[in-house]
């Protein structure tokens, strides 16, 4: 067996041990509600915990919210996870218009 496949198995043995998982993207609508309940003064590590993220995202979330409620719901999908301009926003207005 060549070294890096042994540390790549033991790397994903640790991995497995220690719980940790994938990074988790959350859509437009999940991080609003994540706001939603920290509006309800719940902690962020209980926010955290409910989702499924960590502090720090629920924190970058938080510092983020003027931003994330501005978007204007009416052309969004709200299962997107990331927002991305346009090249080309005369072609978008006219298409949607």
């Amino acid at each position: 067996m060549k070294y890096s496949t042994q540390v790549a198995r033991h790397c994903d043995f640790q991995m497995a041990e220690a719980g940790t998982s994938k990074r988790k993207d959350l859509s437009l609508s999940d991080k609003i509600l994540v706001i939603g309940e920290l509006d309800k003064k719940a902690s962020q590590s209980a926010v955290a915990n409910h989702f499924g993220i960590s502090q720090s995202q629920v924190s970058r979330i938080l510092k983020s919210k003027e931003k994330l409620l501005s978007v204007p719901r009416s052309n969004v999908n709200p299962s997107r996870k990331r927002a991305r301009k346009s090249t080309h926003e005369d072609l978008e207005d006219a298409l949607l218009q």
